[in-house]
Parts: structure tokens; sequence; C-alpha cells
């Protein structure tokens, strides 16, 4: 796979994201300029998020970085990326339960997905 930058607007990344079973990873410059923003200040990166959660859209890493040569996981919430991260975030025994379930025969290579997700 590679980095997704040929987007114009939150609404296009959000059929990308789902023409891509749900993840893609992006620069934060493209993201920044999805936005009509010059700068990735607080305000921009804070606007960034609601847009984003608007559009039904989730982030990692939870803060968006300010500069604009690094790169953001965008996903699809209530998808299956989306529980996996939340499983990952949220330590509690129901989530164990679900990192073993999808973990399956794979364990060692999903749970090194995992922590690549996390990161």
């Amino acid at each position: 796979m590679k980095v997704i930058e040929n987007f114009s607007n939150v609404e296009e990344l959000s059929k990308i994201v789902d023409e891509n079973k749900g993840v893609i990873t992006t620069t934060m410059r493209a993201l920044r300029d999805a936005h009509g923003a010059d700068r990735l200040g607080i305000h921009v990166r804070s606007g960034l998020s609601r847009s984003l959660r608007k559009a039904g859209l989730g982030h990692q890493p939870r803060e968006l970085p300010d500069s604009q040569e690094k790169l953001a996981r965008i996903y699809r919430r209530g998808g299956p990326v989306d529980e996996l991260i939340e499983a990952v975030d949220a330590i509690d025994p129901q989530n164990d339960e679900i990192l073993r379930e999808r973990a399956g025969n794979d364990a060692a290579d999903i749970i090194q997905k995992i922590r690549e997700l996390v990161e």
C-alpha cells in the first residue's frame, strides 16, 4: 500500500477510506490542504478532527501532528478497524476477548499489526 494524498476535501477522503477497506494513511499536508488551511496550528488540527468526526472518520494519532510531513491514519468509525483500535486502547477483559477473536491462529502477526496501529 501507499500513502494516499489525492483528495481535495473530507467527503472525497471519506470515499477513499471506504474504497480501501476502511483505513488509509495520508500526510498532514494533504489533510491540511483538504481543510483549506495554510498552517497546522492547534485550531486547524482541532477543526480537522471535528471535520473528520462529522464525516464518520477517526484518526491516529489521537492528537494530529503539527508537521505537514508527518503521517496520520484515517479510518471509518464504527468499522472493523475502529473496533480493533478501541479494543487496543481501552484495557478491559471484554476487549481482550475481541483481540483474542481477531488474533485466531495468527496471534503473533495480529499482535504485531495491533502494535503498529497503536504507534
